[in-house]
């Protein structure tokens, strides 16, 4: 019973009073403590005076912008990047007008050496319009027959379905002036 007795005295640990070590766990408790105020207080500071460091190299770096080289130079910076960006635009138009180019079989070399061989002797071209579906000549002359002359020998080549001019006109020091239309397609037709 006395075994019994011993186990069940719940209490004895309070009759008895405070341990021996209870003041010693205490200060080792405190000091712990202490130390970890400190090292949070540390880490705190060391992180307070780099963002100090950091705003006052961006403060730094906000001066040396402002000063009107650095502006004269950002408004290069930008003028250039706004040429850039205008000649890539460019350069992709020139690109997509090359492959249209390349895919018309109209405006190619044979056409213009076609009518630089059918071209009379007195005759000159002044002006010249090229499109897909004809080409329109104004041409000067000394022989008021060239227009004959130069609508027969492009019929020839057969690259024109029609050729027209509207007669020719005379003008100052014996020139004749006259435009011509041709109209492409498949065969001369005569007129």
């Amino acid at each position: 019973m006395k075994a019994v007795k011993n186990d069940l005295n719940f209490f004895k640990a309070y009759k008895l009073g405070p341990g021996k070590h209870t003041e010693k766990s205490m200060r080792g408790i405190i000091i712990l403590f202490c130390c970890l105020i400190l090292s949070v207080a540390s880490i705190f500071s060391i992180f307070f005076t780099m963002r100090i460091q950091v705003n006052k190299q961006a403060d730094g770096i906000r001066a040396e912008l402002a000063l009107p080289e650095v502006a004269a130079l950002q408004e290069k910076l930008n003028a250039a990047n706004a040429k850039k960006g205008l000649l890539s635009s460019y350069k992709g138009i020139i690109k997509n007008a090359q492959q249209n180019f390349e895919k018309s079989n109209i405006f190619d070399s044979d056409l213009f050496n076609d009518l630089e061989k059918s071209m009379p002797q007195t005759s000159t071209i002044t002006n010249l319009s090229l499109s897909p579906q004809s080409l329109q000549i104004v041409c000067a002359t000394t022989n008021r027959l060239d227009p004959a002359y130069l609508k027969q020998a492009l019929m020839a080549k057969k690259r024109f379905s029609g050729i027209t001019y509207n007669g020719v006109t005379r003008g100052a020091e014996g020139i004749y002036t006259f435009s011509m239309s041709c109209e492409f397609g498949e065969g001369a037709v005569e007129e």
